[in-house]
């Protein structure tokens, strides 16, 4: 990185994934600060410790900084390092150097203080080692003028304090994620007041939200608090955010109830991620109908005592149009009798539905694929839908992945299915009531990866286009049906199947040419049923 200072006229710098980790000298410090123009430098995804920041400090015009998927470590704010020091000879030139000291330093020497003259005269050549010692914390070395500071993925630890980061006016996006953080977050974070995007994301943070500090950020447009131990209640003050537009507090410990909700008022609200937490009481999904900027809201929990209202009031309409709905294990519209949303009908740009989970009732809801023509994730395990799989009127190339595991459906396969799915990758019908043969037609679903289709009651011959046709399909799961055939009899080739289940079926025959020695076969069950012969290892 050094080699680069006489690019005197760079303005970005990206030296992101690579194994840079040399502790800089002083001399090395210098040079680099001859980037007088340097206003953004990216060095994610290297081996850097922090006393890199010293060198960095040198750079007047900086205001992006990327030291992302570091190795630096200890308390934050960052306290100030030694740096690499010259070997013996003169010093002359660093101390004539313009703005050559780096910013909290002092120079000394070893020994009996400085040489005489020190304040009248330059320094005299001598031999011993210049030492630089730390007066103040590395962060304030950094240009006031820093905009974006990204120090995720390190091993930064104990308690947040935000002193050292005050002067730093400018300062708009602060990513401290996937650290090892803990203790809460200090009322003195207010003094940032220009942040717009603010993630404490996957570290050990705890306690409950201080009800002054993040909201008087009132130019906070991204809060990201998800995978912490933060607990108590969601601060209703969140509605005083009018500029934010993501909010992701997911895989925490918050408890009490979201009424009145805390983000009803936040017109520019466009991700709401709440799951994994531990709320109690009823959210009434209408209270967002006003949110017209929504596009992703997700709820999920394992708490029976949370629930999901989306029928009250009857006939709300919502303002927005959403591309990802997650709603699982939230005991949906318990009291109405855990019926489909009917505010679906109203959504036409879905990408993802997960409704899983919630017990709902009634047919296999092909209507939300007819009226999604973007769809492509449909997760509506673990509820009650009975009937027949029935088919959208069209053909929907987008959906890649279908599981509705756990419910009631009955009948067939429809024997079109790879005609109005052609582009799905993972179907999963397990654990219902399913019979008949396994139509032909999924050996025709070329994209498959992952096909489940046990605990029914299919019957019959496992079509052969299961394993000659489908080249990139990696897990099969056929336990526990009433299948049939020699299945394991004829020259077979694996493929790239990992985990191949067969048991608990009425399989016969003897094992034949089943190449496993040149496949990825990871698991393989073929118990309970009639097969005979030796299984082939090489």
């Amino acid at each position: 990185m050094f080699e680069l200072a006489h690019l005197t006229n760079l303005e970005e710098l990206d030296l992101s994934d690579n194994y840079f980790n040399d502790t800089p000298s002083i001399q090395e410090c210098m040079r680099l600060s001859r980037l007088k123009k340097l206003k953004s430098i990216r060095l994610q995804s290297n081996e850097f410790n922090k006393s890199i920041l010293s060198c960095l400090g040198a750079l007047p015009s900086l205001k992006t900084l990327d030291l992302s998927i570091n190795k630096l470590g200890g308390s934050f704010p960052i306290q100030a390092v030694e740096i690499t020091s010259l070997g013996p000879g003169s010093v002359d030139s660093i101390l004539d150097y313009p703005g050559s000291k780096p910013c909290g330093s002092k120079w000394s020497y070893p020994g009996s203080g400085w040489p005489s003259g020190r304040y009248s005269t330059r320094p005299t050549r001598i031999s011993r080692v210049p030492e630089w010692i730390p007066d103040r914390e590395q962060l304030s070395c950094l240009s006031q003028d820093l905009e974006v500071l990204l120090l995720s993925g390190n091993d930064f630890n104990g308690t947040l304090s935000f002193e050292a980061l005050a002067s730093f006016h400018h300062l708009e996006v602060l990513d401290l994620g996937y650290n090892n953080f803990v203790g809460s977050i200090p009322s003195t974070i207010q003094e940032l007041s220009s942040l717009r995007v603010l993630s404490f994301a996957h570290n050990n943070l705890n306690g409950p939200l201080p009800d002054h500090g993040l909201c008087e950020l009132k130019n906070l447009q991204e809060l990201d608090l998800s995978h912490n131990m933060f607990n108590g209640s969601v601060p209703q003050c969140f509605n005083r955010l009018s500029s934010l537009a993501i909010l992701d507090i997911s895989s925490n410990r918050f408890t009490g109830t979201l009424t009145p909700s805390p983000i009803a008022n936040l017109t520019s609200l466009e991700y709401v991620d709440f799951g994994d937490n531990l709320f109690q009481g009823s959210f009434r999904f209408s209270s967002l109908s006003n949110n017209t900027m929504l596009e992703l809201v997700r709820f999920m929990s394992n708490n029976s005592k949370f629930e999901v209202e989306t029928e009250e009031p009857t006939g709300w309409i919502p303002m927005f149009q959403l591309k990802v709905l997650v709603i699982s294990g939230c005991s949906m519209n318990r009291p109405k009798g855990r019926n489909i949303p009917r505010f679906l009908l109203h959504q036409h740009e879905l990408q993802e539905i997960d409704l899983s989970d919630n017990s709902l009732v009634g047919p296999f809801p092909n209507w939300l694929i007819e009226s999604n023509t973007m769809l492509e994730y449909l997760i509506l395990s673990k509820n009650s839908f009975s009937g027949i799989i029935r088919m959208p009127f069209y053909v929907n190339a987008n959906i890649r992945w279908l599981d509705m595991s756990g419910n009631h459906l009955n009948g067939t396969i429809p024997d079109d299915i790879q005609k109005f799915l052609p582009g799905i990758r993972y179907l999963n019908l397990s654990s219902n009531s399913l019979d008949g043969v396994i139509s032909s037609s999924i050996g025709d679903m070329r994209e498959l990866w992952a096909l489940d289709l046990s605990d029914n009651k299919f019957s019959g011959e496992v079509p052969k286009g299961l394993f000659s046709n489908l080249f990139g399909l990696s897990i099969l799961k056929l336990s526990n049906n009433r299948l049939q055939g020699q299945v394991l009899s004829r020259n077979l080739s694996l493929g790239y199947i990992t985990l191949l289940h067969l048991d608990n079926n009425c399989f016969t025959g003897k094992i034949g040419n089943v190449n496993i020695s040149n496949s990825r076969l990871q698991r393989l069950d073929i118990g309970s049923n009639s097969f005979r012969g030796m299984i082939p290892i090489g």
